[in-house]
């Protein structure tokens, strides 16, 4: 039996990792972590051999988490990720597996399926050996957003690579949200809080909690005569301030 933890700050792809794993001959289920400081816990305590490990959390990013592990006790991983391709090119050139975001049931079960042959098979020096080599690699280089000018977004069979400078705004819509860019509207399940967390853009402004604006296109601003305030972007789209983002909506632009 394989000893498996997962590590995903979001509760419905944790709750679904773990129904998938719990029915896979073979994996011995140790728990879940919603942050790299519960993970760190689980992992001292159980010691497992196998990760399935978001790249991006609230607290810290799943490189900085494997480097926080000491390196002879470094499980084998499969990745999550959404948006950095710039991860994953590094995945790919190191070969460790990892999961495109959303990804469907029986990809995630041959994911799982595939480190487990690869934990039988391969020594656990190579393992070691491989992931350290992922780690010099990408040298933090997970953590500076900037470097990362589009965002990827899985639409049926094919992965769409939208530029950051082609957004106007993004608007939450249930599960999904909203990116509207110059001349396309894409529909994305993902969170709006982490949607725009991971863009770590100065240009990106949070105004109300069902949107996310690009700075560089707001045409102008709109005050009402109940101290309420608008934007108004260059597609003609007016978009309320909320009350408790106004402030720092005002600081961020000097108005």
């Amino acid at each position: 039996m394989v000893k498996v933890i997962v590590v995903e700050d979001e509760e419905l792809p944790r709750k679904r990792a773990q129904e998938i794993l719990q029915r896979i001959h073979g994996v011995d289920y140790k728990g879940s972590a919603a942050s790299g400081k519960e993970a760190l816990q689980l992992i001292k305590a159980h010691k497992p051999e196998l990760l399935i490990l978001d790249i991006k959390l609230k607290d810290m990013t799943g490189i900085e988490l494997l480097s926080k592990i000491p390196k002879r006790q470094l499980p084998a991983i499969v990745f999550t990720t959404a948006y950095d391709d710039f991860a994953v090119k590094a995945f790919e050139l190191h070969a460790l597996d990892y999961l495109m975001k959303p990804f469907s049931d029986t990809a995630f079960e041959q994911a799982v399926l595939r480190a487990i042959d690869y934990i039988n098979k391969e020594s656990k020096t190579t393992a070691l050996d491989r992931l350290s080599s992922l780690l010099e690699h990408m040298d933090g280089n997970v953590t500076h957003q900037e470097k990362v000018n589009f965002i990827n977004i899985r639409i049926d069979n094919k992965i769409n690579f939208i530029k950051l400078n082609d957004i106007l705004y993004i608007q939450a819509s249930g599960y999904y949200v909203e990116i509207i860019t110059h001349d396309k509207k894409f529909l994305h399940r993902e969170t709006l809080s982490n949607l725009h967390s991971s863009l770590n853009h100065k240009n990106f402004i949070r105004i109300h909690r069902s949107t996310v604006i690009n700075s560089e296109y707001i045409k102008e601003c709109v005050l009402s005569s109940f101290g309420e305030m608008d934007v108004r972007m260059i597609d003609g789209k007016l978009l309320r301030i909320g009350r408790t983002y106004k402030k720092e909506f005002l600081q961020t632009l000097n108005l």
